[in-house]
């Protein structure tokens, strides 16, 4: 018997697929926390895939609302 950890594996929001499209804005902070508390919070892996631009860069939109996910004191985080 072996135990295999479950993954949860999102997009910041650029569907479809994993690539790029620069006219589709990342999910929402109230919708990267319900996959959170639905993929963390039943003791799985979360993994939020943030496409590069066409520049190679992470697009400046998917970044801030990364941050926005992460900073408790917008009263969105999971940690609060």
């Amino acid at each position: 018997m072996a135990w295999l950890s479950a993954a949860a594996v999102t997009h910041t929001g650029r569907e479809p697929g994993w690539f790029y499209h620069h006219d589709q804005q990342p999910k929402s902070v109230g919708e990267l926390t319900g996959i959170c508390f639905r993929s963390v919070g039943r003791n799985s892996v979360l993994l939020l895939d943030v496409p590069p631009d066409t520049d190679g860069l992470l697009p400046a939109p998917d970044v801030a609302r990364l941050r926005q996910f992460r900073d408790p004191s917008t009263g969105n985080s999971p940690r609060t």
